[in-house]
């Protein structure tokens, strides 16, 4: 059944005029709107007093943005026990992000409510292994994950079923996650991937070939830091300065993990702290590989840097021009290191092996060395390598204080000029009061 001709020569053609128009009717309606959906955005932040959506009698201190719903403690816990919905406690008077492994719980002496940190477990599905009833099975938290989805990161732990009949037991495996939707980033599923995750990376390089990866992994980190899934500093710190307080909390602790190794390390040497600083002396003082006229610290030196830059080609360098510069480094020093090699051959040294079978050890034991007086270059590299890195933890961690004392000084600032604001508005509500008692008393005398 065909238009007809005369309804189609009826229908309006769209010109600039009519464009802008209707441009202007759009935003004039908008313009009318705008109060209204303030007024709603502001009234959406408000916790108020509800009864539970649930079961309806208790109080709600819960909400939970993926159910569209308002829950007690209870029915919390019941409802949200084996997924990942991002939920906002409310008791406090406004909403506060929660983890999945944080939970809201009754105070029986106060009939008060407060947080509660427990193990949230990965949400997989587990076959039975034997024939005992359902009931006898249980799940309980093994070795912790990081799961990493589109909505940021998560810090659970991988489930282990258990039977209390037959005593056996179960953990997850490859199979139980591939099927679950995860892919495993280790081997010892120490983290794992939403494939949804990696699917919008995909789409999203297809469709913005220019993006980098660092703002993809960006905007993760700000979405779970939104979610309230951030390991902050301490449960009782609330407001802007929990991530600067959790930063300074992981690099104190990183510092102290890094001492720990580097005692562990002079145990392993048998050294104290006068041979640690001779070891850290003779790396410092290490003659430039370019410019040496020593043969054989030459010789050294290259085998040193071709070991490491070998060793950090793609733990350390993110992009395919680092991967590149490091690349053609590795190139310059094994063809010097080759000719230093044939030289000191020539010079006499025939027990030297060549630099293919120099290259594949990661030992050598140089002919021109004394053995048993000299360490490895290697092992005073590492405890070089060792000492410099507890140094700039420390630095980092004066760094951080004085950043946190400039954020106090700051937050002290605008807590003094909302102070001021409050006492203007207390001002101008008596001075309204007044006027409006000047009124009254006037309506009254007349």
């Amino acid at each position: 059944m065909g238009i007809p001709v005369q309804e189609v020569q009826d229908v309006p053609h769209s010109t600039p005029q009519s464009w802008a128009e209707r441009q202007a009717q759009s935003a004039d309606k908008w313009a009318t709107a705008r109060p209204q959906l303030i007024k709603e955005l502001l009234e959406a932040e408000y916790t108020g007093s509800s009864s539970c959506d649930r079961c309806s009698y208790k109080t709600a201190v819960v909400r939970c943005r993926d159910c569209c719903s308002q829950m007690c403690a209870t029915c919390d816990v019941l409802y949200h026990n084996s997924n990942l919905h991002n939920r906002d406690s409310m008791f406090e008077g406004y909403f506060h992000p929660l983890a999945p492994h944080m939970v809201v719980v009754e105070e029986e002496d106060t009939r008060g409510f407060r947080i509660k940190h427990g193990a949230h477990l990965l949400p997989v599905r587990m076959m039975q292994q034997c024939n005992c009833p359902p009931s006898a099975i249980t799940r309980s938290p093994g070795k912790e994950v990081i799961l990493i989805g589109i909505n940021g990161r998560y810090q659970l732990f991988l489930p282990v079923q258990s039977c209390s009949n037959c005593s056996m037991s179960s953990t997850v495996g490859l199979r139980e996650l591939l099927h679950a939707g995860y892919w495993p980033a280790t081997t010892m599923y120490h983290t794992v991937y939403d494939a949804n995750v990696l699917r919008s990376y995909r789409d999203i390089k297809q469709l913005a070939p220019g993006l980098s990866r660092q703002a993809f992994l960006g905007m993760l980190d700000e979405r779970t830091k939104s979610f309230g899934r951030l390991k902050w500093g301490g449960r009782n710190q609330l407001g802007a300065g929990n991530t600067l307080g959790e930063e300074v909390e992981q690099t104190v602790k990183r510092a102290e993990q890094e001492e720990r190794r580097l005692k562990d390390d002079m145990t392993t040497f048998s050294m104290d702290d006068n041979m640690l600083q001779q070891w850290v002396a003779e790396v410092q003082h290490m003659p430039d590989v370019s410019e040496s006229e020593d043969q054989k610290k030459k010789i050294e030196g290259l085998y040193l840097s071709i070991k490491q830059r070998k060793h950090y080609l793609y733990r350390l360098q993110d992009s395919n021009k680092g991967r590149q510069r490091m690349r053609r480094k590795i190139r310059e020093d094994t063809a010097a290191f080759s000719s230093a090699v044939e030289d000191m051959r020539a010079e006499g040294y025939e027990g030297l092996p060549t630099v293919e079978e120099l290259l594949s050890k990661d030992h050598i034991a140089w002919p021109w060395e004394t053995h048993g007086t000299r360490s490895d270059l290697m092992e005073k590299k590492k405890m070089f390598d060792q000492v410099m890195l507890v140094k700039r933890l420390h630095e980092e961690e004066k760094l951080l204080v004085k950043e946190m004392g400039r954020h106090l000084c700051s937050l002290n600032g605008l807590a003094q000029t909302i102070a001021g604001m409050l006492d203007n508005i207390q001002e101008n509500e008596n001075e309204e009061e007044d006027e409006d008692d000047e009124e009254d008393s006037s309506d009254g005398d007349l």
